[in-house]
């Protein structure tokens, strides 16, 4: 992604919103320390199924 180093994202909503988030940014190269994120709701790793 161009200028990905100047990029920071924040998002929050329910868990299947912010996986769905989550995984588009990082295809499209976004770094993972980039990506802040909230959950409305339980808790949860993101990378879990």
């Amino acid at each position: 992604m161009n200028n990905g180093s100047r990029i920071i994202v924040y998002v929050c909503g329910p868990v299947l919103f912010l996986r769905a988030a989550v995984l588009g940014l990082r295809k499209f190269g976004v770094e993972q320390d980039k990506i802040h994120y909230e959950f409305f709701g339980p808790a949860l790793n993101l990378e879990q199924n």
